[in-house]
């Protein structure tokens, strides 16, 4: 990602340097399939419905401030050439 700050217009680039268990899945329901037939069946349609979830892992670690988890981000500013 890359923003301009200040009056200046500095540009910024931000990278994210993301460890093994930076992000956790988890998974609801198994996947159900239903099929729908159209136009005297000559079309098909498929439709497959999942429920999951993707977060960032945090934990806390002093018991009350919640800490991010093998996340690490860089920030670098340059001026045009």
């Amino acid at each position: 990602m890359r923003t301009e700050t200040g009056s200046g217009g500095t540009k910024v680039g931000h990278a994210l340097f993301l460890g093994a268990q930076a992000g956790v899945l988890a998974l609801g329901e198994p996947p159900t399939w239903q099929e729908e037939f159209f136009d005297y069946r000559n079309k098909v349609g498929f439709s497959i419905c999942r429920i999951c979830g993707i977060a960032k892992t945090s934990f806390k670690y002093d018991g009350e401030n919640l800490t991010d988890f093998g996340c690490i981000q860089i920030m670098t500013a340059s001026e045009d050439d």
